[in-house]
């Protein structure tokens, strides 16, 4: 899928739609999960790359979980280096070429995206801060949040429920909707021009 397809414009249409829709419901965040992984899905071409994904993913919350409960800084500059090293290996950076590594093992899509994500949750993971850990579905949507894998921001954990997208205020009427929908076939238009 390219930014600039049809196919995109009406996956975009669909979760503007869903999300309007499920706003403030108790399926809307399960919804965001599916529609995440509807879009990383379609730049899969082998299923082996979803565990290498999932691995990573799964190592970042399982870190965040430990840094949360340590005071100890070392554990948290190892939880780093850890996820420091997973990168550098998936990436397939020149300074790891030690080891062997089949490049088709790996999806990097929106690989650094994801990586400073889960670094800024491992950093300010504190246990006395419950708001500042996020349960699996609110990591997941955080660090695979499909809008930001193609424009960014990179944006704090803290700030990502009051982005545009998740915001109830925005869900107001139908109306509301159209603005979003016309941004996107202008920005589709001018791609294609």
């Amino acid at each position: 899928m390219s930014v600039d397809s049809s196919f995109f414009f009406w996956f975009v249409s669909y979760a503007l739609l869903t999300a309007w829709v499920l706003h403030g419901t108790r399926i809307f965040h399960l919804a965001l999960a599916a529609l995440n992984a509807a879009f990383i899905l379609c730049f899969v071409t082998a299923p082996v790359q979803l565990l290498a994904l999932a691995g990573f993913l799964m190592t970042g919350y399982i870190a965040m979980r430990i840094a949360a409960r340590s005071k100890r800084t070392a554990t948290r500059a190892l939880l780093i280096a850890l996820l420091l090293f997973l990168f550098t290996y998936i990436k397939g950076y020149e300074v790891l070429d030690i080891i062997p590594r089949d490049p088709n093992v790996f999806l990097t899509l929106g690989m650094s995206y994801i990586l400073f994500r889960v670094l800024q949750l491992v950093v300010d993971a504190d246990a006395k801060n419950p708001s500042s850990i996020p349960d699996l579905i609110g990591y997941l949507n955080f660090t695979c949040f499909f809008p930001s894998f193609l424009s960014g921001p990179i944006q704090r954990y803290e700030n990502f429920p009051s982005s545009e997208f998740l915001n109830s205020t925005n869900r107001k009427s139908l109306i509301g909707l159209a603005p979003a929908l016309e941004r996107l076939a202008r920005g589709i238009i001018k791609l294609r021009l």
